[in-house]
């Protein structure tokens, strides 16, 4: 499986991170000097399809979403009440002809999935010359955090060392997006901020990413700290008052028009 994270659950978390401010898609729109009206648009690894609906409800575009799971397509068609199109696919093998959109969006994906540079590769294949790739990721999850807890950072230490996805990748999209052959037309960088409330939202984001990638945590840190690690990390979440993450925002053109 490409895709790391495949549970029911895992709607339910999306669902409530983007309703969070710091995850608000139109704030991420604006960093764009893109015009997608009229364009036939590609939200790809869409999910629950909070991103589809968003460009739906704000463009008049040619609007479609892609995700590699069978049941988060069924939920996005349910939250759309089937006014959207959706379909399933692999986003390293799309059952698509090339030069097929104008733009295409993929949100928070790359960082759960174990080939980010063969998805890049081919998404830009199905992009239309002019066409624009643009990737929205975080960088530095998890290991952004300041804490004085000697068996948390021996445990933050083994995943650094072994998760098999990269949770360093915003840093990492301009060179990705170069080295598919696209023209890096914008760059740009977001820090989120959580505190008060929103801390405490972020904290319950945070334990249920952590639930949904248990078994593969397990693996790493070993079965019988995987409780120790959720408690200890989110008890220094809210003894940190503030914390922050960087959220990259980064377009590619491909050239030929």
């Amino acid at each position: 499986m490409n895709y790391i994270i495949e549970s029911q659950q895992e709607s339910q978390r999306l669902e409530k991170q983007n309703a969070l401010p710091q995850y608000s898609i139109l704030e991420e729109l604006k960093f764009l000097e893109l015009d997608l009206n009229g364009k036939k648009i590609l939200d790809a690894g869409c999910g629950t399809g909070t991103l589809t609906r968003t460009l739906a409800q704000n463009f008049h575009a040619d609007i479609s979403g892609c995700d590699a799971s069978l049941e988060r397509i069924q939920e996005a068609k349910i939250l759309s009440k089937d006014s959207l199109s959706f379909f399933q696919a692999d986003l390293t093998a799309m059952p698509l002809p090339e030069n097929e959109y104008d733009v295409i969006i993929v949100r928070f994906v790359l960082e759960h999935t174990l080939s980010p540079h063969k998805i890049i590769h081919e998404l830009t294949r199905i992009l239309k010359p002019g066409g624009h790739l643009v990737v929205i990721d975080l960088d530095g999850l998890i290991f952004n955090l300041h804490h004085q807890d000697e068996q948390l950072g021996r445990q933050l230490d083994l995943l650094q060392k072994h998760l098999p996805i990269d949770l360093y990748i915003g840093r990492k999209l301009p060179r990705m997006l170069m080295e598919a052959d696209l023209e890096l037309s914008e760059c740009h960088v977001q820090p989120m901020l959580f505190q008060g409330t929103e801390l405490e939202s972020e904290v319950e984001n945070m334990r249920m990413r952590f639930f949904q990638c248990e078994s593969m945590i397990k693996q790493i840190i070993g079965e019988d700290q995987f409780e120790i690690f959720t408690q200890s990390y989110t008890s220094e979440m809210r003894k940190a008052h503030a914390i922050f993450c960087n959220k990259f925002i980064v377009s590619g053109k491909k050239p030929g028009k």
